[in-house]
Parts: C-alpha cells; sequence; structure tokens
C-alpha cells in the first residue's frame, strides 16, 4: 500500500482515528462495597476515586488538551445501551473539557 496515495476505504472507516492522540479509559469498581464510608474517612471509595479522577483530568486538559478520555464502572447494578451487565459508560471516549469535567463534578454530588 502506498502511504502517498489516499484511500476511500480508509475515510469511510466507522472507526475513529486517534491521529496521534492518547486514549484513557478510567475503569471504576462500583461495587455496594464502594460506597460504604468507613470510620476514619470523611468519604466513600467511590467519592474518593471520583476526585482523583477529577484532578487527573484537570491536570489533562493542561497538559495534553487534546487526548480522549472516557470512564466505566464496573460491578454496577446499572447497565446503559451496551447492554453489558454490570457495566455502565459513564462518559463516552471524548477530548477533556470543562463539560467534562463538570460531569465528573456531578457523578460526585451524586455518589
Amino acid at each position: 500500500m502506498d502511504p502517498l496515495v489516499e484511500d476511500d476505504a480508509e475515510e469511510s472507516s466507522p472507526w475513529p482515528t486517534f491521529q496521534g492522540r492518547d486514549a484513557l479509559i478510567y475503569l471504576i469498581d462500583a461495587s455496594p462495597k464502594m460506597f460504604e464510608k468507613s470510620a476514619e474517612e470523611n468519604c466513600s471509595r467511590i467519592e474518593m476515586c471520583l476526585k482523583c479522577v477529577g484532578s487527573a483530568l484537570k491536570d489533562r486538559i493542561i497538559s495534553s488538551g487534546q487526548d480522549l478520555v472516557g470512564i466505566v464502572f464496573f460491578a454496577s447494578e446499572k447497565q446503559n445501551q451496551q447492554e453489558f451487565s454490570h457495566i455502565t459508560v459513564c462518559q463516552e471516549l471524548t477530548m477533556v473539557s470543562a463539560d467534562f469535567i463538570k460531569s465528573v463534578e456531578a457523578a460526585l454530588g451524586k455518589s
């Protein structure tokens, strides 16, 4: 295959192209134990995870804003359109933005 010759088949591919960007998917345990608060902690483990993800996203938006990030909960009681049991896609793979960070902070408020 000649890299200088354009190929129409590649342009119509249903798969996204990353073009040198990194893609990171946070997998977060959403089992019932993660929602329990222990006596020595002020927040649950799921809250701590979401705070860490929020902090990492703020760093990532500054250092590499073109990278793609997604968030998936596993061992959850719910499922969404993908119909995988106990898997919930909280945030599809997308570029980090202020709205993305706000959605993580909103999830933190719901936990």
